[in-house]
């Protein structure tokens, strides 16, 4: 075998692009042994090879170029034979060194900027790895073991500061933790294999553990709708009052609503737009407004202060966030038990009872229609939508005892000593109920 020289490397490098070599071929140096050069059809690479602890190990110095040169490669051998021969296995102490060195918060990152995640999701995630597993952050990927796993999962699964059962967390924290550990073995190798060789999650799989989560079926009923308007008119802020009676009028999901922008609201139109930045299924679609919504967007468009937001936050700073307590208090004062999203529950519950067309029912809901062929051929715009929508909201309006927004307006100049809307409404509520 040839020393390896720059001038010994250059012919090689010429008899490359003439398409004169072998797809994968072996120098070895003649000066040092265990030193050489392995080329490909487009690469050249310095490796070293030798027998540690009575193991057989190649390792990669690097691709020819700067800063390796023939020369500087030979001094770069020498190094790693000489700690061979003491004993230290180059491959396991490049294993330690990544293991070491790839914290989850690093991983999380690197799965979050892996794709075009939806915008709920971007929120969501971190949320639940900062609150769930803020104490495993700054540890290796590798130190997170199956033990670890299982223990933090029956915690979670204990319950909640919310007096939840804590299952669903559980579930998600641990879905989030698989993705993200799943990511960074494979894109973390060493030497070809993958830096976490089994996910330690998978322990969860292997013992049954995956909580198995009912559908939820809770509404708000019929009954109890009086008493739940009532206790929402009562909210003194105002962007709550009119958060809860839409999510219940349209069916919006509780983070659809709070991001509609008032270029989303059409009152020319009476309609209101969805985009797929806001859907949660990403794909964007159009609901009629009844009256009682037309004149609810209407007070609200009239009455805004400097905020491109239909509910805006506090201080009229980004947007309305919604407050656990405030759900609290309506839970005790309607007598009603119910979570936000049994508002889009009652929703669709409602125009099913009244006899919605089926098609009709998932565009209402902004249900996607893929693989449905007959929905392929179907074109149910904002018009056909406008019956069935203002069924919905009479209804509602007649069981929680109020009036049209339209008839209140007009009320509400009348001398019933009534200085707001929101008055009107409460003092039509206490007299049915008296």
């Amino acid at each position: 075998m040839p020393k390896l020289t720059m001038r010994f490397v250059e012919g090689l490098i010429a008899n490359r692009a003439n398409n004169d070599i072998e797809l994968l071929s072996f120098y070895r140096d003649d000066e040092v042994k265990g030193f050489g050069l392995r080329v490909r059809k487009h690469t050249m690479s310095y490796f070293v090879e030798s027998r540690v602890n009575g193991i057989s190990r190649r390792v990669t110095i690097g691709k020819h170029g700067q800063p390796w040169t023939p020369e500087s490669a030979r001094k770069q051998a020498l190094v790693i034979l000489g700690s061979m021969a003491a004993g230290i296995d180059p491959v396991e102490e490049k294993v330690k060194q990544k293991t070491t060195s790839l914290t989850l918060r690093q991983a999380f990152e690197e799965f979050m900027q892996s794709k075009d995640f939806r915008p709920i999701t971007r929120y969501n995630y971190p949320r639940v790895i900062n609150k769930k597993l803020g104490d495993w952050l700054d540890k290796p990927v590798t130190a997170i073991t199956k033990d670890m796993i299982e223990e933090r999962f029956r915690k979670l699964s204990s319950g909640t500061e919310i007096n939840t059962s804590g299952k669903a967390d559980a579930n998600l924290t641990m879905t989030i933790l698989r993705s993200t550990l799943n990511y960074a073995s494979f894109k973390h190798e060493v030497d070809g294999q993958p830096l976490i060789p089994v996910n330690p999650v998978s322990r969860l799989t292997q013992t049954k553990a995956w909580h198995k989560l009912p559908s939820r079926q809770g509404v708000i009923p019929d009954h109890k709708l009086a008493s739940w308007a009532r206790a929402v008119m009562q909210l003194g802020n105002p962007t709550a009052r009119d958060y809860y009676l839409v999510l219940i009028l349209t069916g919006l999901r509780r983070n659809e609503a709070p991001r509609l922008l008032w270029s989303d609201i059409d009152l020319e139109g009476k309609s209101l737009h969805v985009s797929s930045e806001i859907a949660k299924n990403g794909i964007e679609y159009r609901l009629p407004l009844s009256d009682f919504l037309h004149e609810l967007f209407s007070r609200r468009f009239a009455e805004r202060i400097d905020s491109d937001y239909v509910f805006p936050g506090y201080r009229r700073k980004g947007r309305y966030y919604g407050c656990y307590q405030t759900l609290r208090n309506l839970r005790e004062q309607s007598g009603c038990e119910f979570i936000i999203h049994d508002l889009r529950r009652s929703f669709l519950t409602m125009a099913e009872r009244l006899d919605t067309p089926h098609y009709a029912l998932k565009k209402l809901a902004g249900h996607s229609m893929r693989g449905d062929i007959t929905a392929g051929y179907l074109v149910i715009d904002v018009e056909r939508l406008r019956e069935p929508m203002q069924k919905i909201t009479d209804r509602f309006v007649e069981l929680m005892e109020l009036e049209s927004l339209y008839t209140i307006r007009q009320a509400a100049a009348s001398p019933d000593g009534c200085e707001t809307i929101p008055e009107y409404y409460l003092k039509q509520a206490e007299s049915a109920a008296s």
